[in-house]
């Protein structure tokens, strides 16, 4: 059995056990406090020391079009229920409340509560 095909194994049964769709490559870097229900694209791009808890959605906004995924900075936090979608930029240590959808991008320092509405920390 080769490496590959050893850690595509380990993702499924995490998959089927949490019920998630999160890349190999955030399993170990991330936190995740509740891993359940989160989907997470494999073009998103995710910092050091970011925490996310369960039912969060990150991915791209359209089909097709490869560009389009979020970039999460570090020390972010995303609270559960919450939606990041498109070619956005989460800026580090910022806060993302429960059930937020966010389509747009953030500065760093910032709380985003509801839809797109920031609070400067």
């Amino acid at each position: 059995m080769t490496l590959k095909l050893f850690l595509k194994n380990i993702r499924s049964v995490v998959q089927l056990f949490t019920i998630c769709e999160i890349p190999l490559r955030y399993l170990f870097t991330v936190d995740f406090p509740h891993p359940i229900g989160i989907v997470i694209a494999s073009g998103v791009v995710i910092g050091k020391k970011v925490t996310i808890y369960q039912n969060v959605t990150i991915g791209r906004k359209t089909v097709g079009d490869e560009s389009s995924y979020p970039v999460v900075c570090d020390n972010v936090i995303v609270y559960a229920g919450a939606v990041l979608i498109g070619n956005i930029t989460i800026g580090a240590r910022s806060i993302i409340g429960a059930n937020a959808i966010v389509s747009k991008s953030v500065p760093p320092d910032s709380v985003v509560v509801g839809y797109n509405s920031f609070i400067a920390m």
